[in-house]
């Protein structure tokens, strides 16, 4: 009796598998106490500055995002970058990039975490990490000494919130900018993967050099923020 009711729950086993992996979901398996983010957008808040990033598909990479979020203090070095000293060791695959782009982030060593704020030429090897997308006030947000950075992962159940306030906030919206009817300390503008594509201080923001596409757009005035979703119909120019 105990073979044959082993044989039997066995079966059932495997019908069971196979209708659960036929339903078009897919099993993940994540360490006990986390949920694991596949996601390889990532914001980097320096100051009042805010910097969508990508990390590369690599071993190095996915180790790192085992260590966020993080907020570091990271030290200045010959007028380029930036480092911090990480409490592991992380997977490496050293290259000689010739030139250092700015808004390049890389591992020197094993656990010798660089964001680098300026383009210049180097005959150092380094493991590449990822690179801030849009590096264009990297300099002047990381100033010239030591200075606080928070990284941490996003994905668009995380960068692209619903607003947390319960009245309606209106704003213009002409294809070519976005116009806040009220004041307001921020506008951001994000991809439908939660990185964000742009931003401005004050209440307009203009739309060029955009691609045809759904945008989300989140104002904030102090605290409070509210999104809203734009359809961008043809590419923006200037």
């Amino acid at each position: 009796m105990k073979s044959l009711a082993a044989i039997i729950f066995s079966v059932i086993s495997v019908f069971s598998c196979f209708a659960a992996c036929n339903n078009g979901n897919t099993a993940i398996v994540v360490n006990e106490g986390g949920t694991e983010n596949t996601s390889n957008a990532m914001r980097i808040t320096i100051g009042t500055h805010t910097f969508a990033a990508t990390l590369y598909d690599n071993a190095t990479a996915a180790a790192f995002k085992t260590l966020l979020p993080m907020t570091i203090s990271m030290s200045e070095l010959n007028g380029n970058e930036k480092y911090f000293y990480l409490p592991n060791s992380l997977p490496t695959n050293v290259i000689n990039p010739g030139t250092i782009q700015s808004g390049d982030l890389m591992i020197y060593g094993s656990n010798y975490l660089v964001v680098f704020y300026q383009t210049f030429s180097s005959s150092y090897s380094y493991t590449k990490l990822g690179r801030i997308d849009n590096p264009a006030e990297l300099a002047a947000a990381v100033g010239n000494g030591s200075v606080m950075v928070s990284f941490e992962l996003v994905n668009s159940t995380t960068a692209i919130e619903e607003s947390n306030a319960d009245n309606e906030y209106n704003f213009k919206f002409d294809q070519q900018m976005i116009e806040a009817t009220e004041e307001c300390d921020k506008l951001i503008l994000y991809n439908l993967q939660g990185s964000i594509i742009r931003q401005v201080t004050g209440n307009r923001m203009y739309l060029t050099n955009l691609h045809a596409g759904t945008y989300m757009v989140r104002v904030e005035i102090g605290n409070i923020y509210f999104v809203r979703k734009i359809i961008l119909f043809t590419p923006t120019r200037l």
